[in-house]
């Protein structure tokens, strides 16, 4: 986690690996599951962090995300908004690009996260 870090910000929330292939695995986060592609030696039952960078994240309507949370902070930048969202007590950020073209959330709304499987990497934990 220490690279991950290092490199920029970014999310980390629990999972727990649930199966595994040669080319994929699937993983709970939050209680829903998620495919990934398997990029390491992964086994069943094993728990890891995934790692979710914030301008990767869409933040959406409460009942149409996959997660979800209420907005602690909102940071209109111009060209950007940066949210803090309070998800299962932890603080998860999120970058939203062109905040023209998406709703402007306010502070204490409840919202949805919306996650792309292909930009949850998974790492391991010691």
């Amino acid at each position: 986690m220490f690279v991950a870090n290092f490199i920029g910000r970014a999310n980390f929330m629990r999972a727990k690996v649930l199966g595994v292939d040669e080319k994929a695995m699937t993983v709970e986060l939050q209680g829903k599951k998620y495919e990934l592609e398997r990029r390491t030696n992964w086994k069943v039952g094993e728990e890891g962090m995934i790692m979710i960078r914030p301008e990767t994240v869409r933040i959406v309507d409460a009942q149409k995300g996959d997660l979800k949370g209420r907005v602690k902070n909102s940071v209109y930048l111009g060209s950007s908004v940066n949210y803090e969202i309070i998800v299962s007590e932890e603080v998860f950020r999120i970058d939203v690009q062109d905040p023209l073209r998406e709703k402007i959330y306010n502070e204490g709304e409840e919202v949805g996260i919306k996650l792309n499987p292909h930009s949850l990497h998974i790492l391991k934990v010691s």
